[in-house]
């Protein structure tokens, strides 16, 4: 789950609006799969990225916005 702290490197949940130049990577050890699940959306500004590893998922079941 997207947030649970516990799944992200160091405890820290990404921030609501990600911005340039940071990056957050996709990479699940459990099943392969995470699932964005937020009451508020996500915001990628323009700079910012996401990625996520080969063979991995990302499901989106809330707000994802990105902005170019």
């Amino acid at each position: 789950s997207w947030n649970t702290p516990s799944n992200w490197l160091g405890g820290y949940l990404p921030p609501a609006n990600l911005t340039a130049p940071n990056e957050i990577l996709i990479d699940p050890i459990v099943n392969g799969e995470c699932v964005l699940q937020l009451n508020t959306a996500q915001t990628i500004s323009n700079g910012a990225k996401i990625t996520v590893a080969s063979t991995k998922k990302f499901r989106i079941e809330s707000n994802l916005i990105i902005q170019q």
